[in-house]
């Protein structure tokens, strides 16, 4: 009787685990898969909203990759045209 609890207790947490992992859908916190890139219209994409007030949307690879460099990105900002732009602390 005890061998059946253990195996069901280790059931649902493995299936807790798996759920919240799945929630969280891979690509981070934020992503929609339903929205398109502004740069590649791949998904799944982040929402950012420029100084404008416009909403764009990102792919993780457009997030997280300096625009100059490609190390990784840790600032943005929005340029003339009105889309964001992803650094390094270099840049």
């Amino acid at each position: 009787m005890k061998q059946i609890i253990k195996k069901s207790v280790f059931a649902l947490l493995l299936g807790v685990l798996l759920l919240g992992l799945c929630a969280c859908g891979g690509a981070g916190s934020g992503y929609l898969a339903n929205k398109g890139c502004y740069v590649c219209d791949r998904g799944p994409a982040k929402k950012f909203v420029t100084s404008n007030g416009t909403d764009r949307y990102y792919c993780e690879s457009h997030v997280t990759k300096c625009l100059r460099c490609g190390k990784k990105a840790t600032k943005n900002y929005t340029n003339m045209l009105d889309f964001h732009v992803f650094v390094c602390d270099n840049h």
